[in-house]
C-alpha cells in the first residue's frame, strides 16, 4: 500500500471497526442479559438454552469483525487468507465438536465452546495477516473501549429494567420495554 493510500486505508478500517462496534457490542450485551427472556419470547414451550445464547454472544464481535478483515484482505490482494483461516478454524471446530460434545458433562456446551474459539481463531489469523501488510492505526479507545463501556452500562440498565418490569408485566412486555430502554440509554 502506498503511503497516501495507507492513511486512507487506516481511516476506512478504523471507521468500519467503529461503526461495527456501535452495533455489535450492544447486541452482545442485550443477548447476554436478556438471553432467557428472549428465548422465552421466541420459544415459549422450550425456554431452556439461555446459557448457550449467553456464551455464543461472546463470539459476536469476533464474527462481525471478521467481515471487516475479509474486506481488507480482499482489498490488499490476499484473497486466499480468509479461506485458509476458515479452513483451519473449521478443522479445529470439527475436532473440538467431536471431542467435547461426546463428553456427557460438556455435551452441547462443547459445540458452543468450539464455535466461540472458531470465531476468535479466524479473527486472530486474519488480524495477524492484515497487520503484516497494513500498518493499522485504529483508535482503540474510540473504536472499542467507549462502545464496550456504553454497552456494559446499557446492559446493567436493561437487566434491572427487565427485572423490575417482570414484577408486574409478562415476559413479552418486560422484554420489549427493557430493549426499548436499552436503546434509549445506549443512544445517550
Amino acid at each position: 500500500i502506498a503511503k497516501k493510500d495507507e492513511a486512507e486505508a487506516n481511516r476506512k478500517i478504523s471507521s468500519s471497526f467503529f461503526i461495527n462496534s456501535l452495533f455489535i457490542f450492544p447486541c452482545m450485551a442485550g443477548f447476554f442479559v436478556l438471553a432467557g427472556p428472549i428465548l422465552k419470547l421466541l420459544y415459549p414451550s422450550v425456554p431452556e438454552g439461555s446459557l448457550v445464547l449467553i456464551l455464543l454472544s461472546i463470539s459476536l464481535p469476533f464474527s462481525s469483525m471478521n467481515y471487516i478483515l475479509n474486506g481488507v484482505l480482499y482489498g490488499i490482494g490476499k484473497t486466499f487468507v480468509p479461506a485458509v483461516a476458515l479452513g483451519i478454524g473449521s478443522l479445529i471446530k470439527l475436532g473440538l465438536n467431536i471431542l467435547l460434545v461426546n463428553i456427557p458433562s460438556v455435551n452441547i456446551y462443547g459445540a458452543v465452546f468450539s464455535t466461540v474459539l472458531y470465531n476468535i481463531l479466524i479473527f486472530a489469523i486474519e488480524l495477524a495477516v492484515v497487520k503484516r501488510y497494513v500498518k493499522l492505526q485504529v483508535d482503540i479507545k474510540r473504536c472499542f473501549v467507549k462502545p464496550i463501556f456504553s454497552s456494559a452500562v446499557m446492559g446493567v440498565v436493561v437487566f434491572f429494567t427487565y427485572k423490575l418490569c417482570a414484577l408486574g408485566l409478562g415476559n413479552t412486555a418486560s422484554t420489549l420495554v427493557a430493549v426499548f430502554v436499552g436503546v434509549i440509554v445506549y443512544a445517550l
